[in-house]
């Protein structure tokens, strides 16, 4: 009787409080929070889409924008919420108010690829403080462009893990690591770009132990299984969202029609394609499969909560290059004077939701920032 009684560490009771008084914020892209937000029952509140805990999976092929969109939702977390300005061409001093629009919490990402790149996170804040603060005046004003940027910086934190053994120590230190190096701030973000980035690697690995003569001596947990767990335990202790991108390496295929209910829609013979893809990744949750996936011990996992969808994109070329100072940010974007003026992109939101049916948001991808 007693093994049936749940319990929870301070931490956790914690995060549950927050949950209701602490909300992550918007993504600040419309036809995505519209999406969020109708098929959530729950939120704490109207001007947030995102709830604390929730878990994110963008998919898609090659240059489909999913770094993209994980940018700008770490912007979105350190930018301040507002800031308060002194203009000096105003004679009175008078302070002014201006929305930045961010949740002014902490960001972490873990750069599994190794092409996470500083200066174009930011020319997007750059770009953002921009747009909202020259309305109000084209004079200079304090603190000044560069201070804020540098203080929104100052808000994420990086790591670079070189294999999943790696990404799941990383996870697993990351609530010490906070209690040393930002005890004051709240981790509302976790990206990981990619999660597949190991998948081959791992399974070569993998092969090798089952024709291994010596299998039978070696631990037989996948170091997928550990990387879950250590998600879902920091997820319950600090309750950030978490995105993670996926590869989208096999299209999905469906059929109008079947003969045979028991066998999976994306393995019949007779399909025509979809935009969707199969989850490549054991184990992963995979909440859209048909028949659905039988995870071993589904409670130590995050559940699925959003999964994002993009499909084949056009081409997108982004310059790239190493850390720069305030201007070199500002002429990041005119590196590429040819360039077409913006992308668009079609992303399918799929919610966990018992009744909720997909939905499709656009979003275009700029040299300055995505906009809804």
């Amino acid at each position: 009787m007693l093994d049936e009684i749940q319990s929870e560490t301070a931490s956790q009771m914690m995060n549950s409080i927050l949950y209701q008084t602490s909300p992550p914020g918007s993504t600040g892209l419309p036809g995505l929070d519209a999406h969020l937000l109708f098929s959530t029952p729950h939120h704490s509140s109207a001007t947030s889409s995102l709830n604390r805990g929730d878990f994110i999976e963008i998919q898609g092929p090659a240059a489909s924008g999913k770094t993209q969109l994980v940018y700008h939702l770490t912007m979105k977390c350190i930018l301040p919420q507002e800031v308060i300005l002194t203009f000096v061409d105003d004679s009175m001093h008078l302070p002014h108010k201006v929305d930045a629009g961010g949740w002014c919490k902490a960001a972490v990402i873990i750069d599994t690829d190794g092409r996470w790149n500083v200066q174009r996170l930011k020319c997007l804040l750059v770009k953002h403080l921009e747009k909202a603060i020259i309305p109000i005046s084209n004079g200079e004003f304090h603190p000044s462009l560069q201070e804020l940027v540098i203080q929104s910086l100052k808000r994420v934190h990086m790591f670079r893990p070189t294999s999943s053994v790696s990404l799941a120590a990383t996870i697993l230190r990351l609530p010490a690591y906070h209690t040393e190096h930002m005890p004051s701030l709240e981790i509302a973000l976790l990206v990981i770009d990619s999660i597949s980035s190991f998948y081959w690697l791992d399974r070569y690995a993998f092969e090798q132990q089952r024709y291994s003569a010596s299998n039978n001596k070696k631990d037989g947990v996948s170091p997928l299984n550990r990387i879950l767990v250590a998600l879902q335990d920091f997820r319950l202790s600090h309750g950030p969202v978490i995105a993670l991108t996926n590869w989208g390496l096999t299209p999905v295929s469906n059929t109008s029609v079947s003969a045979n209910p028991g066998v999976s829609q994306v393995d019949s013979a007779a399909s025509v394609p979809t935009p969707f893809y199969r989850q490549h990744l054991h184990p992963f949750p995979a909440p859209f499969e048909v028949p659905p996936r039988i995870l071993p011990n589904p409670r130590l996992f995050p559940p699925i909560t959003h999964h994002i969808t993009l499909p084949s994109p056009q081409a997108l070329d982004i310059p790239s290059g190493g850390t720069a100072d305030l201007k070199e940010a500002r002429a990041f974007e005119t590196r590429s004077p040819a360039a077409v003026d913006k992308y668009e992109f079609t992303g399918i939101l799929r919610t966990t939701v018992e009744g909720s049916t997909a939905s499709v948001f656009n979003f275009y991808i700029r040299e300055d920032g995505i906009t809804g």
